[in-house]
This record gives structure tokens, sequence and C-alpha cells, in this order.
């Protein structure tokens, strides 16, 4: 990336932290030196661990870390299935609109109704906990304005040394809200006093209501998430003139006008993110973590343009132009692993057997290509594609559609502009077969 300033600036999203890891050591790979990093909420705990400079033990918490190693609930404790006196507003939703709020939500627990057990199981389905353990989270907003994460605070002081922080040489910035009016407050490494270090991370990491707010000294804090997400602005204050980004496309505040000025400001911008679903923001889990990390990785080499594609991952220049594009369409209707990088040879042997499968399939139900007219109704053939895809696998409809392109090139229906809008992947997938020549005789 050249000389000069470089920043990591990480965003919140609580479990999704370990994609961020996996972005680091994508650049560290890449052989890139970090001069500063700033984050909110578990960004900011991340960034604290990349001012230690080591990565693999970063990777090595996550993937250790489980929900009751954090907060303080125990899921062993029976569910709390007293009729509870107040409706507690989905976490989500609360994020989204805590502008509505701000003093008000310190009463939250108290402020609607008597269905506290029928939103237990709401939440359950929303962040993909347990009954139980929605419950359990219930409790602690109520009784105690979000669940305690003295956990969290233990974690920090095993992981994150004072003296190898402050001793080190990559500068670093945290944002946190002070509560209950949510303003935001920017610290810097230098501006946080060296025996409240992990204090102060926890404080941008109190993610409430589903954790307690902070308290240091006389005031309180909860994530910083609510004011500044994704904090860029930090990093170009400190003089950053090349930011690489994480945005876990968590619930917070994400400041896009301030990252579209750095672009029209000249500013070297490297964003990633993932397309896939990295779980359950509130459920820590050792496995969860270990397949968000490998996709952090293959998300930051292609954000670095040292790996290609777009969902999914392929060897730097191993499909050009529109193939690149077929590749990815094709892996996506073969659901292929998104933690593997695809060459050629990987990929076709594992798409040429199942397009053999599905053409023995379309044979013997005798579901064949149909021969070109002069003038053919799109609509005939949708209702015919419909019908294929309704009773067949999406590689079965990708197939049938090779074969059609295969026998009647440009004269094939699936060269109609209007089909080609409306089934771009399997059309994609098709051209990806054809190409590489995976269909039978």
């Amino acid at each position: 990336m050249g000389k000069g300033k470089t920043a990591f600036v990480l965003s919140g999203g609580g479990s999704f932290g370990s994609f961020e890891v996996g972005v680091w050591q994508a650049v560290r790979e890449a052989g890139i030196e970090i001069d500063m990093t700033c984050g909110a909420s578990v960004g900011a705990i991340n960034a604290a661990m990349v001012v230690l400079g080591d990565a693999d033990r970063a990777a090595e918490l996550w993937q250790t870390l489980e929900t009751d190693m954090i907060f303080d609930i125990d899921v062993n404790e029976q569910p709390y299935n007293n009729a509870l006196e107040s409706l507690v507003k989905n976490i989500d939703e609360i994020g989204d609109r805590h502008e509505k709020y701000n003093d008000k939500i310190d009463a939250v627990g108290s402020a609607i109704g008597k269905h506290g057990i029928k939103l237990g199981y709401h939440i359950s389905d929303k962040i993909g906990m347990s009954v139980n353990e929605a419950l359990l989270y219930m409790k602690g907003i109520i009784n105690e304005h979000g669940v305690g994460s003295s956990g969290l605070l233990e974690i920090l002081k095993k992981y994150i040394s004072a003296d190898d922080f402050f001793g080190s040489s990559v500068d670093y910035g945290m944002v946190t809200c002070g509560y209950p009016g949510f303003e935001p407050y920017y610290f810097y490494k230098d501006e946080i006093p060296r025996d409240q270090l992990h204090e102060y991370i926890v404080a941008s990491a109190s993610c409430f209501p589903a954790a307690r707010y902070a308290v240091i000294g006389d005031k309180k804090f909860v994530d910083g998430g609510y004011a500044d997400n994704m904090p860029v602005k930090m990093a170009q204050d400190r003089g950053a003139d090349r930011i690489i980004a994480v945005n876990l496309d968590a619930v917070g505040k994400l400041n896009k006008d301030v990252i579209e000025k750095a672009k029209e400001k000249g500013t070297d911008f490297v964003l990633a993110e993932s397309s896939w679903d990295l779980g359950n923001w509130l459920a820590f889990e050792p496995e969860t973590a270990a397949r968000n990390l490998r996709l952090g990785y293959l998300d930051g080499m292609k954000a670095l343009t040292l790996l290609d594609g777009d969902k999914y991952t392929f060897k730097k220049g191993e499909f050009k132009g529109a193939l690149l594009a077929y590749a990815n369409r094709a892996a996506e209707i073969f659901d292929l692993d998104p933690e593997v990088i695809y060459d050629e040879e990987i990929m076709c042997d594992i798409i040429k057997p199942r397009v053999r499968d599905s053409q023995l399939m379309l044979r013997a139900k005798a579901i064949m290509p149909r021969v070109p007219a002069r003038k053919i109704d799109p609509k005939e053939e949708i209702a015919k594609v419909k019908k294929v895809i309704s009773d067949y696998a999406a590689e079965a409809v990708a197939v049938y559609i090779a074969e059609s392109l295969a026998d009647y090139g440009t004269k094939s229906v699936f060269m109609n502009d209007h089909l080609i809008r409306l089934m771009k992947r399997e059309i994609g997938a098709a051209k990806f077969i054809v190409a590489k020549g995976l269909l039978s005789e």
C-alpha cells in the first residue's frame, strides 16, 4: 500500500468479532504494517489486541470464548419462568432506535406490559439463543439494567497486558457513550489511564441493554457502537492517510458520510465485509468463531486484492473477466464450501460429477432443452423452468440451461434478455459449465 500512516479500524458486532481477527491475519500476511488501530465495542477489544501485535493469540482467544464466560448468566439455572412484570423491547429494535429512548431505557423493564415469557421465545428466535438463555438475559435486563460482564473484564486482564499495550508503538483509539444521554466519548491511547485500561475497553463493549452499563468513577458508559460503530474519523484525526476498515454490519450507527468524505479526500480506503451470515451476535461459540476467522481471512485477502471472488474465493487470476462472475454463481448454485480457496482444477473436480448426475436425471425424466424457433415466448420457457425448479435442485436447472446453451448457442432461449435478468445465477452457472466443458457427451 506504499508509504505513509496506516490505520486499522474495527466496527462493533458482538460475537462476529472473530471475523475481524481473520481480516487482521490477512493484513499481516500481506506484509502491511499497522501504525494505529481504532474500534468500537468488540472492535475496541480486537483493536487492543492489534496493539499487542499477536494475531495468533487473538485467534486463540476467540476460539475459546463461550457466552457464559463473558456474561454473568448461569446457563444451568432453571429458566426464569415466573410471570415477569414487564416486556423488554427487542434488543435489535432498541439498537436501531436508541435515540428515541435515551434516559427512558433505564426504565424499559417496566415500560410496557406482562408478556415477558412470550418475548423470551421471540428473542430466542431472533438471536439464536436457547429459550433458557434468553429468559436469563431478560431477568438480568429487567432486574439489573442488563446482564453483568465481569467475565469479560477478567478475560481482558488475562489477554491484554497493560505494560505491553502502553509500551507498543501502535497508537489506539476507542469510542464509548455516556449513559443515559448517549453522548459520544472518544479516547486515544494517551488519554486512557494505565490502571483503568481494561475498564475503558469494557465501557466501549457494554452493549446495553443486553449488557449492563459500565461504571468508571462517577460516570456510566454504554456501547460505543451507539455513537460511531466504525470510528474512521478517529484514524483520520490522527493523520492516517490509508485506512483498512472492517464492517461487521451489526446494530449501531455507521457514519457513512465520513467514509465517503475519506474517499473524496483521496484517502486510500479498503473495506472488508462479509457476504455470509456470521451467526448470532450475542452467542459466543468456538466452532462459529473458527468459521468466522476463516471467512474474515478470505474476505480480507479479497479486499486487499490478493485473492479474487465475491461470496466465494478464488486463486488470484484463475478466472478472468466475466468467467470470474460465472465461477461465483456456479459455486453458489452448487453450494460449495465458502472456506475453500478454489482454482479451476478443484472447482471442476467437484462440479463435474454432479453435472453428470443431473444430466442423467434430466434424461431419465425426458427433460430436454427446447429447440429454438424464430419466435419463442419467454413466458412459456419460464413456466417450464419453474416446473424444473420446483421438482429438482437448482444445479439441475443450471445443467438444463447449460445443455441449451451448448446445443443452440446464441439461438438458445436463455440468451433472451428477460430470462437473463430473471435467472442471472442459474444462467451464470450454466455459462461456467459450458466454458469449462463439464457437460458429458
